[in-house]
């Protein structure tokens, strides 16, 4: 049997595995890590850099950087220094990985499972673009949960809780009961409220003020690069206080440490959790269940030891959560490729018709037109200096409008085709 590649194409890093057909299974590495940034960097001339050779461009030219391609899912193109469209930047990450990986017979690609018909389009004309086929699509939720080989015990909720955003499901044999999610909830909103907390901290600190306003309005070339570190500074201590009580945060500028301790993370980062915590109870009462054999806790920003422990304790039902959380899904879309192809297309259906409530299927119709410009976009609920991106041009608001329309009604057509797999399935 040809090798099967698995890709988990995140927020912040993406992750790709080969199955073998011996069954042995091999995470790819990118620079000797099992996780490439999903970051691009349009380059002057011509053609985009991606993961740490994007980071590390990024510091000298910020206006040609994107971290988070994946935010845009729903905009045509963004400005970075020339046009650069969402297909191109998503088709250069995947590029990359193909590259790593070598020659594959089959390729599975993840993605959230409240994705419509036109974002899982879009990332199936990148994977195109990028060489990749043939392809099948799988929600991330069913693809932990394979992981978790979670098929005899009863619906669990697989609770994934990324870089960008937080999204939950309940699923049964591998297939989508319900699900909901958080778009404008992840991990980088704690990076975020670090930051304000820092403020109040450092604006009472005369010595410190002026360092820590070069740092958050950037002035220069020098000012951006110490603000790009520090970010970088504030992930890493808030992933080091998973395991330790207390972190040192270095100030650029006004070389000063300032400690940050588990209680401090834990306080406010409390709210933001308890809204993943609700919107999970959401997703278990839509399914119609009153509970869960487990939930299994995915993605990155899992770590923190209080997602569990409020899980636990709010709604009773035993979490598991994996040594590497961020893995998962890329894991478990790998066997997933050893699955009957009917089963795999009956989850799809049934996330598609499911994920998209009244209430989602409305913002989809009336999403916003205008908004900030795509740059500033890029960074949304990033730690970030307060300094103005250049303006990015309007993306035919129209075009938008009517896709977002057309997606709303795709639901409906999602429960025909749900209603007919299964009648084939049954026969």
């Amino acid at each position: 049997m040809e090798p099967v590649l698995a890709v988990d194409f995140g927020t912040s890093t993406t992750v790709a595995v080969v199955r073998h057909g011996d069954g042995r299974s091999e995470t790819i590495l990118f620079d000797g890590a099992p996780t490439l940034p999903s970051a691009v960097f349009a380059k002057p001339g011509a053609g985009l850099l991606t993961g740490r050779d994007a980071l590390a461009a990024g510091l000298a030219a910020p206006g040609r950087f994107e971290p988070h391609p994946k935010l845009h899912v729903d905009d045509e193109a963004v400005w970075l220094g020339v046009e650069v469209t969402v297909v191109d930047m998503f088709a250069a990450v995947l590029r990359r990985v193909a590259n790593e990986a070598g020659p594959v017979g089959r390729v599975v690609l993840t993605h959230p499972a409240a994705w419509d018909e036109t974002r899982r389009d879009t990332l199936l004309r990148a994977a195109g673009r990028a060489g990749l086929a043939p392809v099948t699509l799988v929600p991330e939720p069913v693809a932990a949960a394979r992981y978790f080989d979670a098929r005899s015990p009863g619906p669990v909720a697989v609770y994934d809780f990324g870089s960008g955003s937080f999204n939950v499901s309940v699923v049964a044999e591998g297939r989508v009961l319900a699900a909901d999610g958080l778009d404008d909830l992840g991990g980088l909103d704690i990076d975020a409220a670090v930051v304000d907390l820092l403020d109040t901290t450092i604006e009472a600190d005369d010595s410190a003020r002026e360092a820590w306003s070069r740092l958050r309005s950037p002035r220069g070339p020098e000012d951006r690069r110490a603000w790009r570190r520090f970010a970088e500074d504030v992930r890493g201590a808030k992933e080091l206080l998973s395991r330790t009580r207390q972190a040192l945060l270095h100030i650029p500028m006004a070389e000063r440490d300032v400690p940050l301790t588990r209680e401090h993370l834990e306080t406010i980062a409390e709210p933001l959790i308890r809204r993943t915590v609700a919107t999970t109870r959401a997703a278990l009462t839509t399914a119609g269940l009153t509970g869960a054999a487990g939930i299994y806790v995915v993605g990155g920003a899992s770590r923190m030891p209080l997602v569990a422990t409020l899980l636990h304790r709010i709604l009773g039902i035993p979490t598991v959560t994996a040594a590497e959380p961020e893995l998962v899904v890329a894991r478990g879309a790998s066997l997933l490729a050893d699955e009957p192809a009917r089963e795999v297309l009956l989850a799809h259906a049934a996330a598609s018709m499911r994920a998209l409530t009244t209430r989602r299927r409305r913002e989809l119709a009336t999403r916003p037109v205008e908004g900030t410009p795509v740059a500033d976009r890029a960074l949304e609920r990033l730690p970030r200096p307060t300094a103005s991106a250049p303006a990015a041009p309007a993306w035919r608001p129209s075009t938008r409008i009517l896709l977002g329309l057309i997606a709303a009604g795709a639901v409906g057509v999602a429960g025909i085709v749900t209603l007919v797999l299964w009648k084939v399935a049954a026969g």
